[in-house]
């Protein structure tokens, strides 16, 4: 559920920005984004002209070590974001897999990446987070994935950043990626977590 709310979305070398609320009662999640900010519930599906893609290197991923995780909602920067310089895309991904002990939602898949652990609190839960990069095509991704454990659910929350074509002639400008990456942390500091008391769950609609 998208809630607009008249206040700012401000921080060091942000603009203030109007900002939305998203809530999801059913898998207790919240958060706020800029309201310019595109956003879509449950799976992404697969659509390789889809505009929620990593460009040339596929669809946006889930980092689970087993399948049958579930997408919660996806925020992703506007198109035509940074004009005249090589950004392609810049979200922040919720998803949980509610089939794993605490130890597996500490684990990553194996889809490339590099390994620099850490650790950050986030709506009080702790959150274990793995760097990852891939580059394909002419297409740069950078990121990263966090997970963490709270009521027998293990919440995954990806951020991430790609790029596209840089020196390849076409005159665009490299994107300043550490100011993308404020606004989108920006947004993962106000995740709130509140595991509903509820056994089962179904896929957000």
């Amino acid at each position: 559920m998208k809630v607009l709310a008249i206040l700012c979305f401000c921080g060091t070398s942000i603009l203030c920005l109007a900002q939305s609320n998203y809530h999801n009662p059913q898998y207790g999640i919240s958060f706020k984004y800029p309201s310019t900010y595109d956003l879509r519930q449950g799976d992404l599906g697969d659509d390789e002209g889809d505009e929620w893609r990593l460009g040339y290197l596929g669809p946006i991923p889930m980092e689970f070590v087993a399948s049958d995780g579930v997408r919660v909602v996806t925020v992703k920067t506007p198109a035509g974001a940074y004009a005249g310089t090589d950004f392609g895309m810049g979200f922040v991904a919720v998803s949980l897999h509610q089939h794993l002990s605490e130890d597996e939602c500490r684990q990553f898949s194996e889809v490339g990446g590099s390994k620099k652990p850490s650790v950050r609190k986030i709506s009080g839960v702790v959150f274990h987070g793995l760097d990852q990069a891939s580059i394909g095509v002419g297409h740069q991704f950078g990121g990263t994935y966090y997970h963490g454990f709270s009521d027998g659910w293990c919440y995954e929350i990806g951020v991430g950043v790609t790029t596209a074509g840089y020196g390849s002639g076409d005159g665009s400008k490299k994107v300043d990626t550490a100011k993308v990456f404020a606004i989108l942390d920006k947004i993962l500091q106000t995740v709130t977590i509140h595991v509903p008391k509820t056994s089962h769950a179904k896929q957000p609609q």
